[in-house]
């Protein structure tokens, strides 16, 4: 829980720019393949995979390693 209010601790006390470099990367039209780049660059890759295989419908999940292993 305290690492959760840290989070929130730090979007708050940085919301102005958090939001500045949000409303950037809409401006120049990010795509996934530059989210991929920026997200390994800021060292948080490995993190937001997590954060999003715990979120995302099991379903979903599955179709996606589905997909991955179609790859091969």
């Amino acid at each position: 829980m305290i690492n959760k209010q840290n989070n929130m601790s730090v979007l708050k006390e940085n919301f102005g720019t958090i939001y500045d470099i949000i409303q950037e990367l809409k401006n120049v039209g990010v795509d996934g393949e530059t989210m991929g780049y920026i997200l390994d660059q800021v060292g948080m890759e490995h993190q937001m995979l997590r954060q999003l295989m715990l979120t995302l419908p099991i379903e979903e999940i599955e179709n996606l390693i589905e997909e991955r292993k179609e790859l091969k």
